[in-house]
């Protein structure tokens, strides 16, 4: 059926809500299939925070404040932008490039709080190198994303 040029799916909330419950309660499990280590409790925690807009500073400087937690990494491809948050988080990398962090062995959790388009491809990379991935809202700007995301760790 087709209402406005667009194709409707014979869908109700009842299959939508099932497919999505479906989708979450696999991510905790795709997720931690690919941690490369656990963090022991006695641990600090490596997180590099992707984005350092007025929310993803504000992240890196929450964390920075933590005991058990260390920001390594602040990234973002504005340079002043990168030196506030490095400054604020008091973190030891600034970089423009999100790989570098993925390539560090050393970080332990990504925190992406970059443009909404950008929360996929960022949140795919950090699984496949075996990050945990904080993401703060929309993961998907598209449902139909969903099917690849889970396929690639998320």
């Amino acid at each position: 059926m087709l209402v406005g040029g667009i194709a409707m799916v014979n869908s109700n909330r009842r299959r939508f809500l099932k497919r999505a419950g479906a989708l979450v309660s696999a991510v905790p499990l795709a997720c931690g299939a690919r941690a490369s280590r656990a963090a022991g409790a006695n641990e600090r925690i490596v997180v590099g925070v992707i984005g350092c807009g007025g929310r993803g500073t504000g992240l890196a400087k929450i964390f920075s404040q933590q005991p058990d937690a260390e920001v390594a990494y602040v990234c973002d491809p504005d340079q002043r932008r990168v030196e506030r948050a490095r400054q604020a988080a008091s973190a030891t990398h600034a970089v423009a490039d999100m790989r570098r962090i993925f390539d560090d062995k050393s970080v332990d959790a990504v925190v992406i709080a970059t443009c909404d388009h950008w929360h996929t491809p960022a949140a795919l990379l950090a699984a496949q190198t075996g990050k945990h991935v904080y993401v703060g809202k929309a993961l998907l700007a598209q449902c139909a994303r969903g099917p690849a995301a889970g396929r690639g760790g998320l």
